[in-house]
């Protein structure tokens, strides 16, 4: 999978066919001989949920390496953002001119367009995560 985005981790838990990966997404600076000085380096810790059907052959605290295409990220960042900012500026203009250049009735409008975008997001959160499945490779 040449095409893919590959992290480092380790099953935190495991239940029938959900395992949850535990990953520790570090900044650009993580090998600088400076690190230990420094106090913008920065590291966060996640959760990665995955499912598959042959959970039964991990063990939790084994090191495997979870794999997801990169095309799951650029969707993610149309869906979360993109398509969101565009609804709110078309929302905002067409709102603004519709009420006569009333500002407040455009802000609302473009921040109220949010509400249902994001509900059908939560709605369909199911399909998407089949969506965006990741898998997982044992070291």
């Amino acid at each position: 999978m040449a095409d893919a985005i590959k992290h480092q981790g380790i099953i935190d838990s495991i239940e029938e066919n959900h395992i949850k990966v535990k990953i520790v997404q570090t900044s650009a600076c993580a090998s600088c001989k400076a690190l230990d000085m420094c106090k913008s380096a920065e590291s966060k810790e996640h959760l990665i949920d995955i499912y598959d059907y042959e959970a039964a052959n991990y063990a939790v605290g084994d090191e495997v390496t979870v794999v997801g295409a990169t095309s799951y990220g650029i969707q993610a960042v149309l869906l979360a953002y993109m398509y969101p900012f565009i609804l709110l500026l078309v929302a905002t203009f067409a709102t603004y001119y519709a009420l006569g250049k009333n500002e407040i009735g455009a802000a609302a409008a473009g921040l109220g367009i949010l509400v249902p975008y994001y509900f059908v997001l939560y709605t369909m959160r199911a399909k998407l995560t089949k969506k965006f499945s990741f898998t997982i490779i044992k070291n």
